[in-house]
């Protein structure tokens, strides 16, 4: 009976991470993984068409790293997301696949900081939606994904098999003021926006604890 109990415990929890989940736009190929055996998929499908986000396709073929990397600005997504979610998941990442929780709240706050760089304004930017979130959280922890930091400061991500030059993105784009054929001024504040915005954020986060700790 015990047994049987931990058993039903287990499943109602699954089911309240994949409603969580797939609310927030987790494909259900990713979800299965993170579920116990005596869930059948045709029970997590059914979940998804519940509280799943209609946009978000429950087939299709994961994307890869170095297509999800392909231009310069879509480098820059990639390591904006990446930077906050190393720091919520920690510098030594624990083995296994990402926690999905993680990689949701990383994206939330990357949609954040995006805003306000004001990234949304550059028609060559695109954001980054959950299921390439947790390919590129995936391929950090593998290996295939790389965030370095140049001889500026900046930190750039690399991917194993990219087509374009293994150089820090923020860089070229600073250096040739041209992403895809569009200029972007060479004042017009783009990156010093987004080196700004995460230091906020990372204020924010330092009042929030010691405001905690305080009231502790």
């Amino acid at each position: 009976m015990a047994a049987a109990g931990t058993d039903e415990a287990e499943l109602l929890a699954a089911a309240d991470a994949l409603r969580r989940w797939f609310a927030a736009g987790l494909k259900p190929t990713i979800a299965r993984a993170y579920m116990p055996e005596q869930l059948p998929y045709r029970k997590i499908l059914r979940i998804y068409h519940l509280y799943g986000r209609k946009c978000v396709s429950a087939q299709g073929q994961m994307p890869v790293p170095a297509n999800i990397l392909e231009s310069r600005m879509d480098g820059i997504e990639g390591a904006v997301f990446l930077s906050v979610y190393r720091k919520l998941a920690g510098p030594e990442l624990p083995p296994g696949l990402p926690d999905p929780d993680t990689v949701i709240l990383a994206r939330r706050r990357y949609l954040e900081i995006r805003l306000a760089a004001g990234l949304d304004r550059f028609r060559e930017g695109k954001e980054l939606d959950l299921t390439e979130c947790w390919v590129l959280a995936n391929a950090l922890r593998c290996g295939t994904v790389q965030l370095r930091r140049c001889r500026r400061g900046h930190t750039y991500v690399t991917a194993d098999m990219q087509a374009r030059p293994l150089c820090c993105d923020f860089c070229s784009i600073k250096e040739s003021g041209r992403i895809n054929g569009p200029y972007i001024s060479a004042d017009s504040g783009y990156l010093r926006e987004i080196e700004e915005a995460e230091k906020r954020r990372a204020e924010e986060d330092a009042l929030r604890e010691k405001s905690l700790k305080d009231g502790s």
